[in-house]
């Protein structure tokens, strides 16, 4: 059976776990064990963690976790198949990750049938799409809307966290989330970080340093948010086991960017 192979690049791995479970409502599933993932996949598969793996399972002893055995997530439905890479860090680094791909897969990039972006747009919305075309125009991919994996071209897609348009990131997509399914937590949240921040002059400067920076106060209010639904663990812990992206959450209407996203993956993928 011939399986549609996407490849989606992100920032971070709460960018990716977000987009993750955007695909889960769609049908997909993780991949329970290293053998599920398609042969397509297999150079994000650390060999020699997996030779550990099955000389532990050959004892009789638990095997490696299957985040120690494979790069990135990897996401499958029938006849389907999504790898979703944090490349760690800034979007330059995309660049790096697509080079490295390339060499590594079997026909390179252009054996798969779709090719996503997704910088954060930070405070430079254009900068960020303009070098993500660079990057890709490298290996003469150009953005298409039409799914036309037939003459050897993916389908290629760039589109800028948080909405396409805006400046920001992950953290205004979590916003919308919050404001559909933890509206009361949202408003606390922003009135105990604008008191803060209309305050700085009672801090040391070193103290709220991070504070200070373009997405410092909305990252702060996720964080809050985070602290009171899973005290004590991290915001990635948070959006994994918490409503932030449901049914509900996706499809409100006011979650305009959340919405535009999910269109802008269903398009990419095939999913419409």
């Amino acid at each position: 059976m011939t399986i549609h192979h996407s490849l989606l690049l992100v920032e971070g791995r709460q960018d990716a776990l977000f987009l993750s479970k955007i695909f889960q409502l769609h049908g997909f599933r993780y991949i329970n064990n290293i053998d599920e993932a398609p042969d397509r996949w297999s150079i994000f598969i650390n060999q020699q963690r997996k030779k550990e793996h099955l000389a532990k399972l050959n004892a009789n002893r638990p095997g490696l976790q299957l985040h120690e055995l494979f790069e990135g997530v990897c996401l499958i439905d029938q006849g389907r198949s999504i790898v979703i890479q944090a490349v760690g860090g800034k979007r330059n680094k995309f660049r790096d990750k697509l080079d490295a791909i390339n060499v590594q897969l079997e026909d390179g990039l252009a054996s798969l049938n779709a090719i996503g972006l997704l910088p954060d747009a930070d405070n430079n919305r254009d900068g960020a799409i303009q070098s993500s075309r660079q990057y890709l125009q490298a290996y003469g991919f150009n953005e298409s809307v039409v799914q036309d994996s037939t003459h050897g071209t993916p389908t290629i897609g760039i589109f800028s966290l948080p909405n396409g348009q805006s400046q920001g990131g992950l953290e205004e997509l979590l916003h919308e989330c919050a404001s559909v399914v933890y509206p009361n937590l949202l408003n606390g949240a922003k009135q105990y970080v604008n008191a803060i921040v209309t305050q700085q002059d009672r801090y040391e400067a070193e103290d709220i340093h991070e504070l200070r920076t373009p997405q410092g106060p909305a990252k702060a209010v996720v964080g809050c948010i985070a602290s009171v639904l899973a005290p004590g663990a991290t915001i990635q812990v948070s959006l994994a086991n918490h409503r932030w992206v449901c049914e509900t959450s996706i499809a409100a209407i006011n979650a305009p960017s959340v919405n535009a996203l999910t269109t802008f993956l269903r398009q990419l993928c095939g999913l419409v």
